[in-house]
């Protein structure tokens, strides 16, 4: 994987250095390292960035293919809500933390899957979680 390839992964997923820093269990300083080239990207650390971007599409994935269940079972719904948490802390132990993603990474696949559903035609927002702080 180049610089450039990492970067823009990594960058799709949603992730920070810092947070891809903790991901990959390496020094900040590495990933700067490893985008500007001074630094091959390992091969270890290249699947696990492919393999993060794989379970955010999977996520897509599954949402979209709920919403078609659901349309084919009932209609298609007046609008779809997918839910963001307002932080870490208010993600932690949440249902949607069972997928497995780090946070930033769920918003990422929050985004991606509002923009397959618009696509698709479907009326569908993010809003922030029952319990979380209100909209300032």
């Amino acid at each position: 994987m180049t610089s450039a390839e990492y970067r823009t992964l990594r960058e799709a997923c949603g992730l920070s250095q810092q947070d891809a820093a903790i991901f990959h269990d390496v020094a900040l300083r590495t990933i700067g390292h490893w985008e500007t080239g001074r630094n091959n990207v390992p091969p270890g650390a290249a699947a696990e960035l492919l393999g993060l971007n794989a379970t955010i599409e999977a996520g897509v994935t599954n949402i979209l293919t709920l919403v078609s269940d659901l349309a084919g079972t009932h209609g298609a719904p007046d609008a779809i809500r997918l839910t963001r948490y307002r932080s870490p802390e208010d993600y932690a132990g949440s249902r949607a933390d069972n997928e497995g993603l780090p946070w930033p990474c769920h918003n990422a696949m929050l985004a991606r899957a509002l923009t397959a559903l618009t696509r698709q035609g479907h009326k569908a927002d993010i809003q922030w979680a029952p319990g979380a702080l209100r909209e300032r």
